[in-house]
């Protein structure tokens, strides 16, 4: 029989905490927050979900986990459900050796000029990344289908243009992504799009660009 004035408080030892609350517990302490702060940050209504996690009565559901690492991509999913230190990326690592494989750390980019910072950074198979050294994410309609808006742009910088080829091109007046085609005149390139209907070529001297990269990779999910 409890006695009569014990106080019960919403709170477990932290000698009895569940392998789940252990690693979400390593998550809000890497974020600087409360754990209230932390579920409003990533999106959730209410902070209630986590308690329970602390409590033990479920743990780190799938939707979670991706959930927080949309936010906290060092964090991966497969080690917020299972706790395998090989899920695990550290987030000041540029390569991760996993069993099969080594993940590469992306910078992500809103607009990429000097001086600007990435928006988050991604990780992806080095077998998938052809070489690439940042992304960007996508906001021009015009290049759909080819690259739709909201799409993950992979780029490396290139010393020579190939025709036939997409890339983000910088110049003192442009700064966009098109495909480079060669014109009648030798001296000159012409930048297209996929709707060429609605959006003219752009004609400009190869003198004229500052920085090339050239799309080796596009992510998307349409």
């Amino acid at each position: 029989m409890q006695p009569k004035n014990t106080k019960f408080k919403n709170t477990i030892p932290e000698n009895s905490a569940t392998p789940d609350w252990i690693r979400l517990r390593e998550v809000i302490e890497e974020s600087g927050m409360s754990v209230n702060a932390f579920a409003l940050h990533i999106g959730l209504s209410r902070s209630e979900n986590l308690y329970q996690i602390k409590k033990g009565n479920h743990g780190i559901s799938k939707a979670l986990a991706e959930q927080i690492n949309r936010f906290y991509p060092s964090f991966s999913v497969g080690w917020l459900l299972s706790g395998d230190a090989g899920a695990k990326l550290p987030p000041d690592a540029d390569h991760i050796e996993l069993r099969n494989d080594s993940l590469k750390r992306f910078p992500v980019y809103s607009r990429i000029k000097d001086g600007t910072k990435p928006i988050y950074q991604l990780y992806l198979s080095e077998r998938l990344s052809n070489d690439a050294k940042q992304a960007a994410i996508n906001t021009d309609e015009s290049l759909a289908p080819r690259i739709p808006v909201g799409a993950l742009v992979f780029l490396k910088q290139s010393e020579k243009l190939i025709f036939g080829k997409y890339y983000l091109i910088q110049t003192p007046e442009i700064d966009l992504i098109r495909k480079v085609s060669g014109s009648p005149n030798p001296d000159e390139i012409r930048l297209t799009t996929g709707d060429r209907e609605t959006y003219n070529n752009i004609v400009l001297s190869p003198a004229e660009i500052e920085n090339q990269y050239l799309v080796v990779k596009v992510l998307s999910d349409i």
